[in-house]
């Protein structure tokens, strides 16, 4: 079975600490790219975690044909932008947003008439 290649956007403090549970933990998962505006703090988690592809730019990650799914670390005020960027790339993407913050990244990022989203509070995921 193939693993699921995962790219993760923003590689500070807390998105590199789920890079590294991805790339440890999830034996379904393969950590795939990893994008950060600060290129050499991505080329250097690359670097550390033993993948090849690191980004400076979403778009670039999502262009990856390796990056199945992504994993959005960025600071909550970015991932709206970030959400609909993966999904008009028709990419599954994971916000990292704690769940007091993703009822209004949601709105930001769909109209809930035309896309409902119930809130995991345990997983602190938007789940369709």
């Amino acid at each position: 079975m193939r693993k699921l290649g995962i790219g993760v956007l923003g590689v500070g403090e807390m998105g590199k600490r789920h890079a590294e549970n991805i790339r440890r933990l999830v034996p379904e998962a393969r950590l795939a790219a990893v994008a950060d505006v600060a290129a050499e703090r991505a080329s250097e988690v690359a670097a550390e975690l033993e993948i090849e592809h690191s980004f400076r730019s979403f778009d670039a990650m999502l262009e990856c044909k390796e990056v199945d799914a992504v994993l959005i670390a960025t600071p909550d005020k970015f991932h709206a932008r970030a959400i609909r960027e993966a999904a008009a790339a028709e990419m599954n993407c994971f916000p990292s947003a704690n769940s007091h913050g993703l009822p209004r990244i949601a709105g930001d990022c769909f109209d809930a008439d035309d896309f409902p989203l119930a809130i995991d509070e345990q997983a602190h995921h938007a789940v369709p």
